[in-house]
């Protein structure tokens, strides 16, 4: 449904780093945890984050954009 796309993304949860984090950091599943709502790198792609490195500093519970991973 398209009309369900607004909703669906309140209700997903993203990718969020659990604390801030440097530039240059290799993520680990101790850096990451899940939120609402959907707006940044899905939760089901989690292990597709773990070990990528960091391209720009990043704010605790701010879900993660692709554009944020080198």
């Amino acid at each position: 449904h398209e009309d369900a796309a607004p909703l669906r993304q309140i209700f997903l949860k993203s990718v969020v780093p659990l604390k801030d984090l440097p530039a240059g950091t290799s993520l680990s599943e101790q850096d990451l945890g899940t939120k609402k709502p959907g707006t940044g790198i899905p939760a089901s792609e989690f292990s597709s984050v773990l070990g990528r490195v960091l391209a720009k500093d990043v704010k605790a519970n701010i879900p993660l954009q692709p554009e944020d991973l080198e």
